[in-house]
């Protein structure tokens, strides 16, 4: 393994330092929904990747999914293809 001679400076050590940075997620717009989403995933609003339903999305204060009674508010959303 390499073993530095000398001392890096803090100057130098800053300056490299300064290239090591977090970069903003790239966002895109869903075709069906219109809500920005990460590229190559599924559209957490509507549940569509690639003009398919891929995901059920519930809305609501029910979990049908976990075999609780849901009430009225709870409401599928389902958008036309």
């Amino acid at each position: 393994m390499a073993v530095p001679k000398r001392k890096m400076s803090r100057s130098n050590t800053r300056s490299r330092r300064s290239q090591w940075k977090a970069s903003a997620p790239t966002l895109v717009t869903c075709a069906r929904c219109k809500e920005k989403r990460p590229s190559h995933t599924a559209c957490p609003t509507c549940g569509t990747y690639a003009k398919r339903r891929v995901l059920d999305v519930y809305l609501g204060s029910g979990f049908p999914w976990r075999g609780l009674p849901s009430t009225s508010s709870a409401v599928t959303k389902v958008l036309p293809l």
